[in-house]
């Protein structure tokens, strides 16, 4: 979970945009295969081979435009997922065989702009060794200088036109990503800002309603103190300020309790609330939630936990399960609870989301810090782990007989 962490959802292509893509490269393929049968000399064995060169691309195509969530990471040096360079690297190498094909070049397009210097000299490499394979010197005997070139241009032009559009694609796509993670610090910023300006009003709140109680229960304290030392108060005096003692502490109360509604912020979880609670109520809206014990442990196992511990625990599954719905819409949670010999160990993981927007306790990575900052309180430790497909992180916690 982290700042960047975008869902494929902005770099999926609309369903119209995949289909024209198709249309684009079986339609050209298919002219390319054409003329080419038109100039072979008859022979089944070459022709079988430009058809199954042909079909061939068509199904590794899809791979080769595969795109990976973290590419729109400005942090992240993952250019996309491995086996988009691999099939694009297959589909590069067949160029020279039934040359000028638009899904070769879509394939080589696609990895060569990847903001990957490595990637873009894997394609051109394997478009060059291609056409060098095949290369025929015979055929430029007898050309002229201008013929010559054309020939040699024909060898090198399109490793030469995918490196352009390479370097050209992604240095917009640098700017691009550069612009998108200013304004999302931008708005970090911002709600840094308001959140802080919230909390320092909460502040002046929780003050001024010290200064209030502080007032009512001296008051309390006076009263309670007269009628414990005072004897020569008749029963009227007595019964005044017992009123009194009740009018204030009903008052105390009231004002505490108001100072409690407007310091909490909205949203917020009873932190008493237990796992099993927390996982109920996502069920309700619609997640798919599974609890698993391991180990020895239990549900009792939770009640090993101290007070603090418990709160850390609740507050980090609290904070899982909201970002899983936020940013992983409809994939599973898997909550694993295993008891070790002096702690216990939660792990909560998810798969990446396909559909929705992943990304990271998420808040500029600041829920990651409370939670671990929470765990170290209690002697504890949180590991997250940040992987392509999955998302996961495990909370150590110690048991209150090792305390």
């Amino acid at each position: 979970m982290k700042l960047f962490r975008k869902s494929d959802a902005m770099l999926q292509r609309p369903l119209w945009q995949k289909l024209v893509i198709a249309a684009v490269a079986v339609i050209g393929d298919f002219v390319v295969f054409t003329v080419r049968f038109s100039e072979t000399d008859g022979s089944s064995g070459r022709l079988f081979i430009l058809f199954a060169v042909m079909i061939g691309t068509w199904i590794l195509l899809p791979f080769a435009l595969r795109h990976a969530a973290r590419e729109r990471d400005p942090r992240s040096a993952q250019p996309g997922p491995r086996s988009a360079l691999v099939a694009a690297t297959i589909i590069s190498a067949t160029v020279s065989i039934a040359e000028g094909r638009p899904s070769v070049m879509m394939a080589a397009f696609s990895a060569a702009s990847r903001r990957s210097r490595l990637w873009m000299a894997t394609v051109c490499a394997a478009m060059v060794a291609s056409e060098l394979v095949t290369l025929d010197l015979s055929r430029s005997e007898g050309l002229s200088a201008p013929g010559k070139l054309g020939f040699f241009f024909g060898i090198f032009g399109p490793a030469v036109v995918v490196l352009v559009v390479g370097l050209v694609r992604s240095n917009q796509k640098e700017r691009t990503i550069a612009l998108q993670a200013q304004a999302e610090l931008t708005h970090e910023e911002m709600a840094t800002r308001e959140n802080f300006a919230r909390q320092e009003e909460r502040d002046r709140i929780a003050r001024d309603m010290h200064d209030t109680l502080s007032h009512r229960l001296s008051m309390i304290a006076v009263y309670a103190g007269g009628l414990a030392y005072r004897e020569d108060l008749d029963p009227e005096e007595t019964r005044k300020s017992a009123r009194t003692i009740r009018d204030e502490a009903e008052a105390a109360v009231g004002d505490l309790r108001e100072a409690l509604h407007s310091l909490r912020s909205e949203g917020r979880i009873d932190p008493r609330e237990g796992v099993e609670s927390l996982v109920e109520r996502s069920r309700r809206a619609g997640m798919d939630v599974e609890v698993r014990y391991q180990e020895g442990a239990g549900p009792q196992s939770l009640a090993e936990l101290s007070t603090m511990a418990g709160h850390a625990l609740n507050r980090a599954v609290q904070e899982g399960l909201t970002n899983a719905r936020k940013h992983a819409p409809g994939e599973p949670v898997t909550i694993t609870i295993a008891a070790l010999a002096d702690a216990l160990s939660i792990t909560m993981s998810n798969p990446t989301s396909q559909a929705g927007e992943k990304a990271s306790v998420h808040s500029g990575g600041y829920g990651i810090v409370g939670m671990r900052e929470r765990a170290s309180v209690v002697g504890g430790s949180l590991q997250v782990k940040d992987e392509e497909e999955s998302f996961s992180w495990t909370l150590r916690l110690p048991r209150k007989e090792v305390q």
